[in-house]
């Protein structure tokens, strides 16, 4: 999906005379860095290992690891696919249409690529399956070990 036609950037950009502004643009005016910072770090996020698994740091708390560990029977690929999981409509204030459904899953996919590149990075010996699955919850992005 093209970001300068989505219909908040776009209606932004035709409120200006004159022609050039883009999604950058849209971003200079509405983001600061504390916005840009965190949105950097969803895109290129840390990974840390326990227990045998390879997960997001944001998720990985020895208490909830070992919840989950005992919930999957040790299964280390359905813990990390579970706990792995950043469902965009949980993070995203939107209101569901066709138009917004859209552009999660462009972001979705947008997460996924730059999960497999920073994986590929971090863990160069090990391989991983990284997806975008659509839900009732809207796109959900994850990643484990394969």
């Amino acid at each position: 999906m093209n970001p300068n036609e989505f219909t908040p950037i776009k209606e932004w950009r035709e409120s200006f005379t004159g022609d050039g502004l883009d999604h950058v643009d849209f971003l200079t005016d509405r983001t600061g860095v504390a916005e840009w910072l965190a949105l950097s770090r969803v895109f290129r996020p840390q990974f840390v290992q326990r227990r045998g698994c390879v997960l997001w740091q944001r998720a990985a708390g020895d208490d909830l690891v070992d919840t989950w560990f005992e919930q999957f029977g040790g299964d280390i690929r359905a813990v990390e696919a579970f706990l792995n999981r950043l469902v965009l409509a949980d993070v995203i204030r939107c209101d569901i249409d066709e138009e917004t459904d859209a552009a999660l899953t462009a972001i979705g996919n947008a997460i996924r690529a730059m999960w497999s590149c920073a994986l590929a990075e971090a863990f160069p010996e090990e391989s991983f399956d990284v997806w975008v699955k659509e839900t009732d919850d809207g796109p959900v992005v994850s990643f484990a070990s394969r």
